[in-house]
């Protein structure tokens, strides 16, 4: 939630990035170490699993909000 609020405000942007970094490194860390957990068969997630795919789109947004950003475009 509070990665969320800071990208709302234009300023505080990459403190949600480096917050974000870690944060998705953790969930997505399941997907590799626990397959059990995430996957129920080839290509067919758990709802654990599909939490974790879904962030996936998160750091796809992520990477379009910083290649926007003016602080990557110095």
């Amino acid at each position: 939630m509070i990665i969320g609020i800071t990208f709302l405000i234009p300023k505080l942007e990459r403190i949600a990035i480096s917050l974000l970094i870690p944060h998705m490194i953790t969930t997505f860390m399941p997907l590799i170490l626990l397959p059990s957990i995430a996957w129920k068969s080839f290509l067919t997630p758990t709802l654990e699993g599909q939490y974790m795919i879904k962030n996936i789109l998160i750091v796809a947004l992520v990477v379009n909000i910083v290649s926007q950003a003016k602080f990557a475009k110095k």
